[in-house]
């Protein structure tokens, strides 16, 4: 009989044990195993937790922002904790937020910085549009500037709450459409007007507009003092509105006093550099002729005549022209 060459058990060919048949090598892969699971698990849970927390600083500064007057340095608190947000600076939510906040702590140019490409990209929601309006209305108001960027902002914003207005059906998203045809002279603003008193009768937006449209200075004082109190934040045009009354009342230092003030804070505003320069008539013809102060109350109306005579459309009526011929 030939001799078997084979070492091993008869009928059990030579080779390797497995190494899971080694128990301290199972037991070792099972450790592995368990660890590997431990820190999955804390990952998971410490990313949970960053963003129930993430969550709940949007929610508690969205609800900040609703506050009709929000606290200032409750509000740069918010912004101090959302900056810190690892998506701070590329997240929509997070940016809308932001935005919000330096809108309501009133500087709109930053507002527009974060959150102005968002909301005129092709695929702004009508709530990013809704924001977009509100930010480029206030930025527009505190700019009396160069005239094509300035109705550039206007119709941009104009078109961005119409698109708001589609999808909400909220009285200020037209008004805010309103407001933007109104400082642009746009024929359109009538068509708004119509749609608004149509839809939204009882509205402050709709007496605001219907104001607009007949206001009489000392019959129209206690529909100025209500708007006053409807609107959170009332349009630069409602505080002209009130010079005009001061006025109208003989009191000239008020209405004068009035009146800058409101320049300075809405140079933008047609409304106001129009009853600015009313006033600034009225106190020039207060004054002796060829004396300095009518001289410097003509040259300072001047300025803001100037300034309408830029924007006004051309065959605009000029209900300011007749002015010109005091000198």
């Amino acid at each position: 009989m030939a001799l078997s060459n084979s070492n091993g058990p008869s009928g059990n060919p030579s080779r390797k044990s497995s190494p899971f048949a080694d128990r301290r090598v199972v037991v070792l892969l099972a450790t592995i195993v368990v660890i590997a699971g431990y820190f999955s698990f804390q990952s998971w849970r410490t990313s949970s937790n960053r963003e129930i927390a993430r969550n709940k600083l949007l929610l508690v500064a969205a609800s900040a922002l609703r506050e009709p007057s929000p606290d200032l340095d409750d509000l740069s608190e918010l912004m101090a904790q959302l900056k810190r947000l690892p998506d701070s600076s590329v997240a929509a939510d997070i940016l809308a937020v932001r935005a919000g906040i330096e809108l309501a702590r009133g500087k709109p140019e930053k507002a527009d910085d974060l959150f102005g490409s968002i909301a005129s990209g092709p695929g702004a929601l009508p709530s990013d549009q809704r924001l977009g309006s509100r930010i480029l209305l206030a930025k527009h108001e505190g700019f009396g500037g160069d005239v094509v960027l300035a109705n550039t902002m206007l119709q941009q914003a104009q078109s961005m709450a119409r698109a708001a207005y589609a999808d909400s059906g909220d009285a200020a998203d037209l008004f805010r459409a309103w407001l933007a045809s109104i400082r642009l002279w746009d024929p359109s603003a009538s068509d708004l007007a119509k749609q608004l008193k149509a839809a939204h009768a009882d509205s402050p937006e709709n007496r605001m507009v219907e104001l607009n449209a007949d206001f009489q200075p000392m019959r129209d004082q206690s529909k100025i003092d209500d708007l006053m109190l409807d609107f959170v934040k009332p349009p630069a045009e409602l505080g002209a509105m009130q010079t005009l009354i001061l006025l109208e009342g003989g009191d000239i230092a008020g209405a004068l006093k009035s009146a800058e003030d409101h320049a300075n804070r809405s140079p933008g505003v047609q409304g106001v550099r129009l009853i600015a320069a009313f006033v600034l008539h009225g106190c020039a013809l207060g004054s002796p002729e060829d004396s300095a102060d009518r001289a410097g109350f003509l040259r300072r109306r001047n300025v803001h005549l100037d300034w309408l005579d830029q924007r006004a459309p051309v065959g605009q009526a000029r209900q300011w022209d007749q002015m010109r011929k005091v000198r």
